[in-house]
């Protein structure tokens, strides 16, 4: 489903991410553990397009996405809810998971999220 290869990025001088690959199939669910500072955030925010790569490949269900911009990529289906609190502070945490299906998004409903979690 999502196949990440190779995956460098920098910010500067300095690199942020070294040769990263992942696979996440149809249905898994994949966590992503490391300290502050290990490329976390950096790998989410190449993988939507809003950082960009050096080097490597970022697949969804076979399409290359390496220099698609991120809305075009949220419209193939991808989608991130970053940890800052304050983004969408007046809605509640249903409000939130409801949010990309009614972007026109293909997201997981909030009842499936419950369900799974």
């Amino acid at each position: 489903m999502l196949a990440v290869d190779g995956l460098s990025a920098w910010y500067g001088a300095a690199r942020a991410l070294r040769d990263v690959g992942l696979e996440v199939r149809a249905g898994e669910v994949v966590t992503i553990v490391g300290r502050n500072g290990a490329g976390k955030t950096t790998l989410l925010r190449c993988v939507m397009g809003l950082h960009r790569q050096a080097a490597g490949s970022i697949r969804l269900a076979g399409t290359e996405l390496s220099g698609l911009a991120a809305h075009r990529r949220a419209r193939l289906g991808l989608g991130w809810v970053p940890d800052d609190r304050g983004t969408f502070a007046t809605l509640s945490v249903e409000e939130h998971l409801a949010l990309p299906a009614r972007l026109g998004a293909d997201g997981w409903s909030a009842e499936r999220v419950y369900e799974t979690f």
